[in-house]
């Protein structure tokens, strides 16, 4: 990436990558918001919020279901059989989650 922006968007970088190009453009993100750069990112890729971001905001249809640090929303519901839909889920209600 070319330049020191105070603020980049990334719209899905990753999508159609290889997986060391992946790992690469993974890098010169944490290394950008080692910097001091604000980096807003879209991803469908869970494993790629978990290593990339610090706050999350889940959108659907257009509107701000859930939004928190990575532990918190995966505190808000497992997803796991049985237990209720996590709060990102189209059919769940939306959830802050708090400490």
């Amino acid at each position: 990436m070319i330049g020191h922006p105070a603020v980049l968007y990334l719209d899905e970088p990753t999508t159609g990558l290889d997986p060391r190009t992946r790992m690469e453009v993974w890098d010169e993100v944490k290394a950008m918001v080692g910097d001091g750069v604000t980096v807003l990112l879209t991803t469908q890729y869970m494993e790629e919020a978990e290593q990339l971001a610090s706050e999350l905001t889940v959108v659907d249809r257009g509107k701000v279901i859930a939004k928190g640090g990575i532990d918190e929303l995966k505190a808000c519901g497992s997803g796991s059989p049985g237990s209720p839909a996590p709060p990102w889920t189209p059919s769940a209600a939306p959830c802050w989650c708090r400490s």
